[in-house]
């Protein structure tokens, strides 16, 4: 006996259940994986703090410093809410809103940020200069964060490493793109890991990550632009950041 057709309403019934089944397991894995990404921030926030009680039980009377160092824990604390925004748009329609941003302010944020992790880790950092370069059309809360993602995942894989190097460089593409290139020294990306490294859910690492690389690449798709690993050639990983120049 051959399959019978399904009636047009029973046909739409059974995409609308696949539809919100796939929905559930998109926001059952984002549940999953968002507690571990907002360590980061938090872990930041809470070194900040640690710090400073450490200062002022010594009763200095720097204030500047205990200042900076709370304002810190506050810009940490702010990037939380600033993911968790980025995670709820996804999972509704919205325009996108063009925004100018500098380069060289957005690397600044999220390398200061990190100031904890990449000091705690004798992490050295070159950058190139990147305050010559057009500004970049993406909100600067979400440029940091792609910036925080990608650097955050070269301070992990730097851990172990005798040589601890993040390198920074950037150039124009063409007069309409601008083309960031972060590497480290660390081990690179495995080949057979390539294929999901962008996607939801997965990862290279063991406690499952997740969605830092795939969020990195919806914001950057948002703002018109992408994101692509290549191989170091020092052997440690290549990810290339493509924003397109901010036109008035």
């Amino acid at each position: 006996m051959g399959v019978l057709p399904l009636k047009t309403e029973q046909l739409l019934e059974t995409q609308q259940i696949l539809s919100k089944t796939s929905n559930l397991l998109v926001i059952n894995s984002l549940g999953a994986t968002l507690s571990h990404e907002l360590n980061t921030p938090l872990q930041a926030s809470l070194t900040f703090i640690q710090s400073t009680m450490r200062r002022l039980k010594k009763s200095s009377n720097n204030l500047e410093v205990e200042i900076e160092s709370l304002e810190g824990a506050a810009s940490a604390i702010g990037n939380v809410n600033e993911i968790i925004s980025r995670v709820r748009s996804v999972t509704k329609s919205s325009d996108f809103e063009k925004s100018k941003c500098s380069l060289n302010d957005g690397i600044e944020t999220a390398l200061n940020f990190l100031k904890p992790e990449l000091n705690g880790n004798s992490i050295q950092i070159v950058c190139s200069e990147l305050s010559n370069l057009p500004y970049v059309s993406i909100k600067h809360s979400e440029l940091v964060q792609v910036f925080v993602n990608i650097l955050k995942n070269s301070i992990d894989e730097l851990s172990d490493k005798v040589d601890k190097v993040i390198s920074i460089e950037a150039g124009l593409e063409n007069g309409q793109f601008v083309m960031i290139n972060i590497c480290d020294t660390g081990n690179g990306i495995q080949e057979k890991q390539l294929d999901d490294l962008f996607n939801l859910s997965k990862s290279k690492k063991e406690q499952g990550l997740g969605i830092g690389m795939w969020l990195t690449k919806n914001i950057l798709e948002n703002a018109g632009g992408d994101v692509y690993y290549a191989d170091h050639t020092n052997g440690g990983a290549r990810f290339e950041i493509r924003l397109p120049v901010f036109d008035e």
